[in-house]
């Protein structure tokens, strides 16, 4: 206790010296300053002397403001101003201004903050349109990126249609060679392959951590998923029924409704945490996992 005591007094004497420092250093200062408006040479400032002081310093005052400040730095009462309340009255006002300097700081510190992350992500924004599509108007850009995204995906399947059955192939080579199911080397293998363009995509406008760049990766993941579960399903659907192939998929079918399910209802979370994020990778090995139990243990086909 007495320790702790000793060392505020150390902390008090110091600021007390501190505060002493500037206070000669301003009285100093402000000696040459007094004189000079001091015309009478009577060693005070009167109401005259200190309305042409005012004057001199840029500030239009009107006679009841010079009446007011003359009152707030006379603090004996006298007809005038002494040098010793002209410096407690200064040293109040450079107080009072650098307080307000600290209130304001931050608000302009976060301003300028938010505007150069504005400028950050119009900056990443832009650098999303093509280098040959920069000089381009808007509308034109946008006619532009439809019709590549069309030709793209276009080529895209045709890509898809003449390397799916090779590739079915060599996932049952591989299944058989391992002694697994091709059904599970798929399960794994095939997602892998077909989706990894979208994974790298949505991973390069994560890094970037901005808002903006964090939609567009959620929005790249959220256009995989509708893909493979509306225009690659109804391709499925449509060689089960037009080749009268026999269903053999519902435990797979039950397996991506919970997935599916699982992810819906992480998603309505308005927090998201890493934790839980590696909980959503983890649904991955877990739907094998349930395809394996609905298949062998609960006999669906």
């Amino acid at each position: 206790y007495q320790r702790r005591v000793h060392g505020r007094e150390k902390e008090s004497d110091s600021l007390l010296a501190e505060h002493h420092h500037d206070t000669v250093h301003l009285r100093n200062v402000l000696r040459p300053f007094f004189h000079h408006y001091d015309v009478a040479r009577d060693g005070v400032i009167s109401r005259t002397e200190l309305s042409m002081l005012t004057h001199d310093l840029g500030e239009t005052l009107t006679s009841e403001q010079v009446d007011l400040l003359f009152h707030d730095m006379n603090k004996d009462g006298s007809t005038t101003i002494n040098f010793d309340e002209f410096v407690e009255a200064i040293a109040t006002l450079l107080r009072h201004e650098h307080h307000c300097q600290d209130l304001e700081a931050p608000d302009a510190q976060k301003k300028s903050l938010a505007e150069q992350e504005e400028e950050e992500e119009d900056d990443e924004e832009d650098a999303e349109v093509p280098e040959d599509l920069a000089d381009l108007t808007p509308e034109t850009q946008q006619r532009r990126l439809l019709l590549r995204s069309a030709w793209m995906m276009g080529l895209g399947t045709l890509l898809v249609v003449l390397f799916a059955e090779p590739m079915v192939d060599i996932f049952t080579s591989i299944g058989t060679r391992l002694g697994i199911s091709p059904f599970y080397v798929s399960f794994v293998l095939a997602p892998l392959a077909s989706n990894a363009a979208e994974l790298l995509a949505s991973y390069n406008y994560a890094l970037k951590k901005t808002q903006k760049s964090i939609t567009v990766s959620l929005a790249t993941l959220l256009g995989s998923a509708v893909m493979n579960n509306t225009f690659c399903l109804s391709i499925f659907l449509g060689l089960v029924f037009f080749k009268g192939l026999t269903w053999q998929f519902t435990a797979e079918t039950i397996s991506i409704l919970v997935v599916e399910f699982a992810v819906f209802l992480n998603a309505l979370r308005t927090n998201h945490y890493t934790t839980l994020n590696f909980t959503v990778v983890l649904l991955y090995p877990a739907s094998i996992a349930l395809v394996a139990i609905l298949e062998n243990f609960v006999g669906l086909d």
